[in-house]
C-alpha cells in the first residue's frame, strides 16, 4: 500500500497527537507535490536530523478502503526555520483505522502532528520532516497516512470520526447522469414522446446498474443517482452507459439519448430517500459540466479506481465550482478499446494533437496576435457556448475583401481547439467552383481518419456514393443510375449522421473559407447539416465576402431560410478605427513603435482595412517606420501588393504571375510545366516567394498563396492573350500528371479543373468533352449547380466555334433545370434539345426530350399544352422503350392534372405493360403510382390504396414522393387528417431533400390543404406562401400567380375577400388561357363560396352553373353540397334538400367522411327549418361526432352553431352553450366574417341561423 503519513521528531517532550484540523502549514515556494511525486531526496538531507520514522512516534488514521484521505499542500522550508501561513480546506474524508499496519518507510512522504498549545507557527514548522530511513514500521492508532498518489496540490483537511458512528458512514462512489436538452425535446415533441425517451434512459440506466452491482437511489424523469460500493464499478459503468446511449440513438434516432454524467467519491450519511454529504454535491456539479457524451470524474475517484483495462483518463484543467473553496481537478474518463462492448474513443492522433501550421489560412495557427476584435470575440464565444450544450449552429463572419475575416475566424478555430472541439478546416476558390463539395473534401477526410474505428465501419456502409468525398473509405463510387436522387439523399444524410455520431464523442468544428465561392453541391450539404445538426454538438463556420452575394447568387436563399430559423449567425467583421490600425501596425512593423502621425497616415491611406494595413507594414519594415517611408505607396494599395512581387529577383516575380491562372493554391510539377522553366530554377523562385511572405508551403510540393487578394491582383495585371495561352498550360499539365484515384470517374474534381482551365483557354476540342464529363460526375453527386454551369459552358463554346452538339447536352441541361425549378430555361432547353434529336433521326431522344418538357408545362401548370405537346409523337407506332414509357407517364400525368381520370388511367396503364416488357422495374413502379392516382381520380379509392400498397416498397424516393401524395390524399377523403398531414410533411421532406422544385410546390399545397382542415391556418397559409415565394424566385412568375388561388379557402374565411376575389378571378383567366377545366372547376366553387358568404347566393350560383359537367368524383361532393346552401339560402328547401340526398349517397359510395359529415349537418339544418327538432338532433350529433374523430374544428363549429341556433328557436337553455363553443372555435381560427355573423346572432333572439 502507498500511503502518506505525518509524523513529529523525536524529542524529550513529545507533543500529543490528534486528528483536528490543522489551520495553517508553513510552506516553501519550491515544495509542490503532485500525483505520484514523492518528495526529493534533497530534503531527507535538511531534515534528516528532525524526522523520525519511529513506531513510537506515529499514530494512523486511514481512508475507509486504506488506499488514502484527502488532497493536501505542503511547501517545506529546508531550514526549518522560516513560515508561510497558508490556509486549508479543500476537502474532508473519512479517516478510520487502518486495514493493514506494516508500511514500508520508503513509501512515504508528507508528515503531521499538531503541537501543544502555546507552540508557535515557526515551532509548528518544526514538527514537519519526511520518511526516508529503510525498512518498515508499524503505525500506531491516531496517524494520518496518505498516499503520495493524491494530489497534495489543494489543501489538506481531516477531522475525526465519531466511533459511535461509524458503522452508519461509509466512502461511497456517487454517479449522476442527466439527459441533456430533455425540456426543448419535451416542448417540440410533446409529453408522449417525453415520456419514451424517460423509459428508454430509465431503462438503460437500471440495466447497466444492476449488471454491475450498483443501487439505483433515484430516478427522476431525465436524472438518475447511483450509489456503488467500488469506484472501479462505478467506472466501468459509466463508460458502459454512454455506449448504451449512443447505440439506442443511432438505433432510434427520434429519441436522441445524450446524458452527461459526473461521479465523486467520499463519505456519506445515509438519510431517509438517499444520502447526504460532500461527494454527492460534487459528482452533482461534475455532471452539469459534463458535455453531452461525457464522463467526468474527480481526481478521487480515479485514485481509487486505479487503472481499469479499457478505460482512459484525460485529465482537465481545475474547474473553480460553486460549493468548494477551491478549484477541483477533474478528470474525463473515455473508453480506450471496446473490451465488454464499450466503444473506441478517438484515434490517438486527432485533431486535437496534431500540431497546426502556422500561417494566414484557415487551418493553420495565426502568426500574431488578434487585435481589435473583442466585440467579434465575444459573439463567438456565446455561439460556441450553445454549441457546446448541444445546439448545433451555423456562424459566418462577414466583409469585404482583405477585412480579416479569415483571421477572425482562425482565433475562433484556436478557442474551440482548446475546448476539446474536432476541428478540420476547408476552403472554396473561384477556379473550383465546378468541383462538387470541393471544401468539404478535405475537411470530412480529416474527422473521417480522426473518428473510431466502430464509427468509420459504419460510415463505409451508409452511402456508396461517399466514396467520392472520402477516398479513405475505400469502396467503389456509386454507379449512375436513371434516378439518382435517393443516393443523393443517402449521402447527405450519411455525412449528418457521421457527423452527428462524431459530435456524441467530441464536439465537432468544420472551418470554411471563402463561401462566396462554394460550389451549390457544398451549399446544400451546408443547409442540410444545419437542420441535421441542429440538436447536436455541430458547429459549422465559415467566411463570407457577402458584398458578393447578391439575390442571385444561390446561397443568399439558404442564409434568407437559416436566420428565419434562428440557426445562424453572422458576425459583421467591420474596418478598423484609428486605435485597431494602429494596433496592428505596432505588431507588424517589428521593434519600432509608429508615431501617431505615421499611424494617421496608415490610417487614411489603408481605410481600416487589415490586409492592407499588413502590405504597408511590409514597406515600413524594409524601409523604416517613418512617414517619408510611404511616398512611393500607391494610393490605390492594391498595387502594393505588385510592389512587393517586383521586389522579388528574377524569375520569382514572373513565376507568381503565372501561377496565378492556377488560382488560390498549387502544386510544384503543374506550376513548372506551366512556366517551362528548370525545377531549379522554380524551386528556388518560389521558396524566395516563401521567405517574403506572399506564399506559403504545404509539404513537399503544394503551395499557397498568403491571401485570395493577392492571388486575384496579379491574374488581374495579365493580358487576355496571356492568360489564354497559361490556362492552356495549366490544363495540359493537370492532363498529363498522373494521380492515384479510386476510379476512372473519381478524379478529385481534376477533371472540372481541367475543364475550367480549358475553357477558359477557348480549347473546344478538349474543353467541350472535359466539361460534360465534369457535368455527368457533378449529377452523380446531385450538384446540380455546378452540372448547369459545365454544360452551359460547353453548349456556349460549342455555339462560338461553330461545332455541332448532340441533342444530350442540351437534354441533360434542362433536366437539371426542371429539377431545380427554372422551368422556363429548362422548356427552352429541352425543345432544343428535341429539335436536334429530330433533325438528326433521333427518336427515341427525341421521345425523351419531348416528355421532359411536356412534364415542364405540367409544373408550369399548363397541362392542355403538354398534351398537345405529346399527340405529334404518336403518329409513330409506339413500341417497348423507355422513351415511350415516358411518354405515357407524361400523359397520365397531365391527364390527372386535367381531372381526366379514364384516360389518364389507360395512360398509365400502357406505361406500366411497356415496362414489364422492358424489365424497367423503376419505371414500372412509377407507372403504378399513375394509376394509383389516376384509380382515386375515378373514386375507386379501395383500389387506388392496393395498388399504392403494394409498390411503396419498391419506389425509390422520387417516385415515393408522388405515392404518399396520393396516400395523403386518399386518407384526407377517409377523414384520417392526422394520417394525411402525416403523409404530405413525409412527402415534403423527402422532395426537399431531393431539391425537386415541382415535388416540394406539390407538396406544399396539399399539406396546406390538410393543414386547413386541421385547423392549423397559420400554418397552410405559410406553406402555401413559401411554395409562391420558391416559384417567384425561380422565375415562374406566372405559376406564382397561379398558386395565389389556393390561398382563396384561407382568404375567403378570414375576411379577405377583395384579395381572394382578385387571385380567383385571375385564375379563371389564366384556365381559359391554357384550356385547363381543373382549374376553372376550382376557381368558379371558390368564387361559389365568396358570393355565399357576402349573402348574394344568385351570384353565387352563376359561378356553379359554369362548372362543367359531369363533375369528376373527387369533387362532386363539394359541388352538390355548395349548390345545396345556395338554394337552401334561397329558402328553396326542396331542391335544397334533393342536393344533400345526392351529396350523402355520393360521399357514401366513395367513402369520403369529410363530405359525408358536411352532408350529414346540412341535412340537419334542412330538418331543423322544417320543425323535425328530433332527427336534426340527431343528424347534428352524428355530424359533431365524426367532425371531433377527424380533428376538423372548423366544420366542428358550424355544427355547434347550427344546432345552438336550432336549440335557441326551440328555446331551449342549452342554445347559449352550443353558440359560445361554436363563438371560442371560430375565434381560434380567426373565421371573421363567421364570427361577425355568429355575434349578430347572438345578439338578436329571433333564432335565424347565420348559414353555412
Amino acid at each position: 500500500m502507498m500511503a502518506t503519513y505525518f509524523a513529529a521528531p523525536r524529542k524529550e517532550s513529545q507533543p500529543s497527537w490528534s486528528a483536528t484540523t490543522m489551520p495553517n502549514v508553513c510552506t516553501h515556494s519550491s515544495a509542490r507535490f503532485r500525483l505520484g511525486q514523492r518528495i526529493p531526496a534533497a530534503w531527507s538531507g535538511t531534515l534528516g536530523s528532525r524526522a523520525s520514522t519511529s513506531s513510537e512516534t506515529i499514530r494512523s488514521m486511514l481512508a475507509a478502503d486504506g488506499t488514502g484521505c484527502a488532497s493536501g499542500s505542503a511547501r517545506l522550508s529546508p531550514s526549518m526555520g522560516e513560515c508561510m501561513s497558508r490556509p486549508f480546506g479543500r476537502r474532508v474524508l473519512p479517516c478510520v483505522q487502518p486495514a493493514t499496519d506494516t508500511f514500508s518507510t520508503g513509501s512515504y512522504v508528507i508528515l503531521r502532528q499538531d503541537v501543544p498549545k502555546g507552540e508557535s507557527e515557526c515551532r509548528k514548522a518544526a514538527t514537519l520532516g519526511c520518511a526516508t530511513a529503510s525498512g518498515s514500521f508499524r503505525p500506531t492508532p491516531g496517524a494520518v497516512i496518505m498516499s503520495p498518489d493524491m494530489d497534495v496540490s489543494g489543501g489538506l483537511e481531516t477531522r475525526p470520526i465519531d466511533r459511535a458512528d461509524s458503522a452508519n458512514v461509509a466512502v461511497h462512489t456517487f454517479l449522476i447522469a442527466d439527459l441533456r436538452g430533455y425540456t426543448r425535446f419535451t416542448q417540440e415533441r410533446g409529453d408522449e414522446a417525453a415520456a419514451r425517451l424517460a423509459l428508454d434512459f430509465a431503462t438503460l440506466v437500471r440495466t447497466g446498474v444492476e449488471a454491475r452491482g450498483g443501487r439505483l437511489v433515484e430516478l427522476r424523469g431525465d436524472e438518475a443517482l447511483v450509489v456503488f460500493s467500488s469506484a472501479r464499478q462505478a467506472l466501468r459503468t459509466a463508460v458502459a452507459l454512454q455506449d448504451a446511449f449512443r447505440k439506442e440513438s443511432l438505433r432510434e434516432p427520434s429519441t436522441p439519448l445524450v446524458a452527461g454524467i459526473g461521479l465523486d467519491s467520499g463519505e456519506a450519511v445515509p438519510v431517509a430517500g438517499g444520502f447526504r454529504g460532500a461527494a454527492l454535491n460534487l459528482a452533482a456539479r461534475l455532471c452539469s459540466l459534463a458535455a453531452p457524451g461525457e464522463v467526468l470524474a474527480s481526481d478521487v475517484v480515479v485514485h481509487l479506481g486505479r487503472r481499469i483495462e479499457g478505460i482512459e483518463y484525460l485529465e482537465r484543467e481545475p474547474e473553480k465550482l460553486k460549493g468548494f473553496a477551491e478549484p477541483i481537478r477533474i478528470v474525463q474518463v473515455v473508453a480506450s478499446g471496446r473490451p465488454d462492448g464499450v466503444p473506441d474513443t478517438l484515434q490517438e492522433e486527432t485533431a486535437l494533437t496534431i500540431p497546426l501550421p502556422i500561417g494566414g489560412f484557415l487551418g493553420a495557427a495565426p502568426e500574431g496576435a488578434l487585435v481589435a476584435r473583442r466585440d467579434e470575440i465575444d459573439q463567438a464565444l456565446r455561439v460556441i457556448g450553445a454549441v457546446q450544450g448541444g445546439a448545433g449552429r451555423l456562424l459566418l463572419f462577414t466583409g469585404e475583401p482583405g477585412i480579416g475575416k479569415t483571421r477572425l475566424a482562425q482565433e475562433v478555430m484556436m478557442m474551440v481547439r482548446e475546448r476539446g472541439f474536432l476541428v478540420s478546416a476547408g476552403s472554396c476558390s473561384e477556379p473550383r467552383q465546378m468541383v462538387a463539395f470541393y471544401p468539404f473534401l478535405d475537411a470530412l477526410s480529416a474527422l473521417y481518419r480522426s473518428s473510431p474505428s466502430w464509427l468509420r465501419q459504419e460510415v463505409k456502409g451508409s452511402s456508396p456514393s461517399l466514396g467520392h468525398i472520402l477516398p479513405d473509405i475505400g469502396t467503389p463510387a456509386a454507379e449512375p443510375h436513371a434516378n439518382g436522387q435517393e443516393e443523393h439523399v443517402r449521402l447527405l444524410r450519411a455525412i449528418a449522421g457521421f457527423l452527428r455520431s462524431l459530435a456524441n464523442i467530441a464536439p465537432v468544428a468544420i472551418m470554411l473559407d471563402d463561401l462566396q465561392w462554394a460550389d451549390m453541391a457544398s451549399i446544400d450539404l451546408i443547409e442540410h447539416l444545419v437542420h441535421s445538426t441542429r440538436d447536436h454538438r455541430v458547429l459549422l463556420a465559415g467566411t463570407l465576402r457577402d458584398v458578393e452575394v447578391d439575390k442571385q447568387h444561390p446561397l443568399s436563399r439558404v442564409l434568407f431560410d437559416l436566420e428565419g430559423q434562428s440557426l445562424l449567425d453572422s458576425i459583421a467583421v467591420r474596418r478598423l478605427d484609428i486605435e485597431g490600425t494602429t494596433a496592428l501596425l505596432t505588431t507588424r512593423v517589428g521593434e519600432s513603435v509608429p508615431t501617431a502621425e505615421l499611424a494617421e497616415i496608415v490610417y487614411q491611406k489603408t481605410e481600416g482595412n487589415p490586409f492592407f494595413v499588413r502590405e504597408v507594414a511590409h514597406v515600413l519594415r524594409e524601409k523604416g517606420a517613418h512617414a517619408g517611408s510611404l511616398t512611393d505607396v500607391p494610393e490605390r494599395l492594391r498595387g502594393a501588393i505588385n510592389q512587393r512581387v517586383d521586389r522579388l529577383e528574377e524569375p520569382a516575380s514572373t513565376l507568381l504571375r503565372e501561377a496565378s491562372v492556377l488560382g488560390p493554391e498549387f502544386r510544384f510539377d503543374v506550376v513548372r510545366a506551366v512556366s517551362g522553366r528548370g525545377e531549379d530554377e522554380v524551386d528556388t523562385a518560389l521558396e524566395r516567394a516563401v521567405q517574403a511572405g506572399l506564399l506559403r508551403r504545404e509539404g513537399d510540393d503544394l503551395y499557397f498563396f498568403e491571401h485570395a487578394l493577392t492571388q486575384a491582383a496579379l491574374y488581374a495585371q495579365l493580358t487576355p492573350r496571356r492568360r489564354k495561352r497559361l490556362h492552356l498550360a495549366a490544363a495540359r499539365a493537370l492532363e498529363t500528371r498522373v494521380e492515384p484515384r479510386v476510379s476512372d470517374e473519381d478524379d478529385g474534381g481534376r477533371g472540372a479543373e481541367m475543364a475550367w482551365h480549358y475553357l477558359k483557354a477557348e480549347d473546344a476540342e478538349h474543353g467541350i468533352p472535359y466539361a460534360v464529363t465534369a457535368a455527368n460526375r457533378a449529377l452523380q453527386l446531385f450538384a446540380y449547380g455546378e452540372a448547369e454551369r459545365l454544360y452551359r459552358a460547353a453548349i456556349e463554346l460549342a455555339r462560338e466555334q461553330g461545332i455541332g452538339i448532340t441533342s444530350e447536352l442540351p437534354r441533360k441541361l434542362g433536366e437539371v433545370l426542371k429539377i431545380i425549378g427554372r422551368y422556363d430555361e429548362a422548356l427552352e432547353s429541352l425543345e432544343q434539345a428535341a429539335g436536334t434529336a429530330s433533325d438528326a433521326g433521333d427518336r427515341e431522344e427525341e421521345r425523351w426530350s419531348v416528355a421532359e418538357a411536356a412534364d415542364v408545362l405540367g409544373a408550369q401548370g399548363k397541362p392542355r399544352a403538354g398534351i398537345d405537346r405529346l399527340q405529334p409523337l404518336f403518329e409513330m407506332p409506339v413500341s417497348a422503350t423507355d422513351g415511350w414509357i415516358l411518354v405515357h407517364l407524361a400523359l397520365a400525368g397531365l391527364l390527372a392534372l386535367g381531372r381526366e381520370h379514364e384516360e389518364s388511367l389507360r395512360a398509365a396503364e400502357t406505361a406500366a405493360r411497356l415496362a414489364s416488357e422492358t424489365g424497367n422495374m423503376e419505371l414500372l413502379a412509377r407507372a403504378d403510382v399513375r394509376r394509383a392516382e389516376a384509380l382515386a381520380l375515378g373514386g375507386r379509392f379501395a383500389e387506388a390504396r392496393t395498388v399504392l400498397n403494394a409498390v411503396v416498397p419498391q419506389l425509390e424516393q422520387q417516385s415515393l414522393v408522388d405515392a404518399l401524395n396520393a396516400s395523403g390524399h386518399l386518407r384526407q377523403h377517409a377523414g384520417q387528417l392526422e394520417q394525411s398531414r402525416s403523409d404530405h410533411a413525409r412527402a415534403l421532406e423527402i422532395a426537399t431533400e431531393l431539391r425537386d422544385a415541382n415535388a416540394v410546390t406539390t407538396s406544399l399545397i396539399l399539406l396546406s390543404a390538410v393543414q386547413f382542415r386541421l385547423g392549423k391556418w397559420r400554418e397552410a397559409r405559410s406553406g402555401v406562401q413559401e411554395a409562391i415565394g420558391r416559384e417567384r424566385e425561380a422565375g415562374a412568375g406566372q405559376a406564382a400567380d397561379l398558386l395565389r388561388a389556393y390561398l382563396a379557402p384561407l382568404d375567403i374565411e378570414e375576411g379577405r375577400w377583395e384579395e381572394a376575389e382578385k387571385n380567383l378571378e385571375n385564375a379563371v383567366e389564366m384556365s381559359r388561357r391554357d384550356r385547363d377545366p381543373a382549374l376553372f372547376d376550382f376557381a368558379a366553387r371558390n368564387l361559389g363560396e365568396l358570393e355565399l358568404l357576402r349573402g348574394r347566393p344568385s351570384a353565387a350560383k352563376s359561378w356553379i352553373e359554369k362548372i362543367r359537367t359531369p363533375i369528376d368524383p373527387w369533387h362532386r361532393g363539394d359541388y352538390l353540397l355548395l349548390l345545396a346552401r345556395i338554394l337552401l339560402a334561397e329558402d328553396q328547401i326542396a331542391p335544397a334538400e334533393a342536393r344533400t340526398v345526392e351529396a350523402v349517397a355520393s360521399a357514401t359510395a366513395l367513402h369520403d367522411r369529410p363530405a359525408f359529415a358536411r352532408a350529414l349537418l346540412l341535412r340537419g339544418s334542412i330538418r331543423a327549418r322544417q320543425g323535425q327538432w328530433t332527427e336534426a338532433g340527431r343528424l347534428f350529433e352524428s355530424a359533431l361526432t365524426l367532425a371531433r374523430g377527424m380533428s376538423y374544428p372548423f366544420l366542428e363549429a358550424l355544427v355547434l352553431q347550427e344546432r345552438g341556433v336550432m336549440e335557441r328557436t326551440r328555446g331551449s337553455t342549452t342554445a347559449e352553450t352550443y353558440l359560445r363553443d361554436a363563438r371560442a372555435i371560430l375565434q381560434s381560427l380567426g373565421a371573421r366574417p363567421r364570427l361577425a355573423l355568429l355575434d349578430s346572432v347572438l345578439a338578436d333572439a329571433t333564432g335565424r341561423s347565420p348559414g353555412l
